[in-house]
């Protein structure tokens, strides 16, 4: 495999999580596009038109609504992409559901996203989970990733990780 993987995480993809569903189908129909692949009737919050909302979310319905858990990497020499579906679905298995608090809209960047509104160290336990327990499957960051990053700017804990 030649492209990226990541590992997401979405609300409301579960049949016990109807306030996760409620949010994911109201931000799915603002993005014309589902996490789960199936067809989305796109829509426009009242006060709004397609035209304004598709202008804001560009970017957005490109990558569609989710947290991410691992960030996109390359897949590591020798493993594929079967492997790392079965490992992500023993680890979820493995692991109860993670309850977040409100959501709050923050500036991350160039771009807003929803975080939680208070501290949520479940969800950071569960992050830094993800991050170890599929370290294996990440192929080390190639020169053009390496230039990207600009790693001078980067603190020597972040290059450490990067690496």
């Amino acid at each position: 495999m030649s492209g990226r993987v990541a590992i997401y995480a979405a609300p409301g993809t579960t049949a016990d999580d109807g306030a996760g569903s409620l949010l994911r189908e109201k931000a799915e129909s603002w993005l014309g596009r589902s996490v789960t692949g199936s067809a989305v009737a796109a829509a426009a919050p009242k006060g709004w038109t397609r035209g304004a909302v598709d202008d804001i979310t560009v970017d957005a319905r490109r990558y569609g609504f989710h947290g991410t858990l691992k960030a996109p990497f390359r897949l590591a020499p020798g493993r594929s992409l079967g492997e790392l579906e079965a490992a992500v679905a023993r680890f979820a298995a493995s692991r109860p559901s993670v309850s977040l608090p409100e959501p709050a809209l923050a500036r991350i960047g160039h771009f807003f996203a929803l975080v939680p509104g208070a501290p949520a160290l479940p969800l950071n336990g569960l992050a830094a989970d993800v991050v170890m327990a599929f370290v294996e499957f990440r192929a080390p960051p190639n020169a053009a990733e390496l230039a990207r990053r600009n790693p001078s700017a980067m603190s020597a804990r972040q290059r450490d990780l990067f690496e």
